[in-house]
């Protein structure tokens, strides 16, 4: 059942981030980040009444929180990479949180040992996640290195998928310090967090004021919905897994999604070499799959 909620949660975070780079220009990545979660949260609160609500342990609260501070620094970098760049070009990096998770699940208390089949299958998405300047690259091997240091926006992508891989991470062992495990619970928990966490933080530095905010009311509603569709299925999805490598594998597959999405909403038609460079990763997230 984790399989098909996290690719669930794939196709509704593409939804979310077409959302989300479409209003970037008119909010600030803090302001931003605060409205998707303000708005997602009627879609999630009426699911306690359905998953109840569990005792919980005090590293529950901890990890939680930090779950939480790097979601909100995943998000703000991210949001700032968007202003900079299109998404056919930048969110195909983000396949590199399967990498990182991978690695963290090895590490106590999850130690989650990952199969030679699925170490195969990293090993070809960072080969997909390479050839993403295909063209460059035929020039010269070095080449997509270079880009990668130069360009500001792959840069803050590559960045916040550290920090992202560390979500799940924490994710898992807020729910598994939860009894009953619930994880509607721990996401309820911490947005919660966020939201007033936050607060402070939407008076600091200068805020982009919303422009024509009647007329971006349906990307809004979009951000809310898809936001909570994303957050609940992913996190679910988490909870029920064996191998938290294995669901961040399965979030990638948001990055066709995204590209379809992007295509169609932005005109933002993705390069040749975008296209098989991601095809390629997906091949390495499929074996990942199977190594389940």
């Amino acid at each position: 059942m984790w399989f098909y909620l996290a690719v669930g949660a794939a196709i509704a975070t593409a939804l979310f981030t077409i959302a989300n780079k479409k209003l970037i220009h008119d909010f600030s990545a803090i302001m931003l980040l605060w409205l998707g979660i303000i708005l997602s949260m009627p879609f999630l609160i009426p699911l306690l009444f359905i998953f109840g609500i569990p005792k919980v342990t005090p590293i529950f609260f901890l990890t939680a929180t930090l779950a939480v501070i790097a979601y909100t620094i995943t998000m703000v970098i991210r949001f700032k990479a968007f202003r900079l760049s299109s998404l056919s070009v930048i969110y195909p990096l983000t396949s590199m949180a399967t990498i990182f998770t991978l690695l963290l699940a090895v590490l106590p208390p999850l130690n989650q040992i990952p199969t030679i089949t699925s170490t195969i299958g990293v090993i070809i998405t960072i080969l997909g996640i390479y050839l993403l300047n295909f063209e460059l690259a035929h020039k010269n091997p070095l080449s997509p290195l270079k880009v990668l240091y130069k360009h500001k926006a792959s840069v803050l992508i590559l960045i916040s998928t550290v920090f992202s891989s560390l979500i799940i991470f924490f994710d898992k062992v807020a729910i598994e310090n939860t009894s009953p495990q619930n994880p509607v619970f721990t996401l309820i928990v911490e947005n919660t967090i966020m939201i007033f966490g936050l607060i402070p933080f939407l008076f600091i530095g200068k805020e982009t004021k919303p422009k024509n905010l009647k007329t971006k009311f349906n990307f809004l509603l979009l951000i809310g919905f898809a936001g909570a569709i994303s957050y609940a299925l992913g996190i679910m999805a988490t909870g029920q897994a064996g191998n938290i490598g294995y669901v961040s594998a399965l979030f990638r597959t948001q990055i066709i999604f995204v590209l379809l999405f992007g295509w169609f909403f932005f005109k933002d038609k993705p390069k040749k070499e975008v296209w098989i460079g991601t095809i390629i990763a997906l091949l390495g997230v499929a074996l990942i799959k199977i190594g389940a």
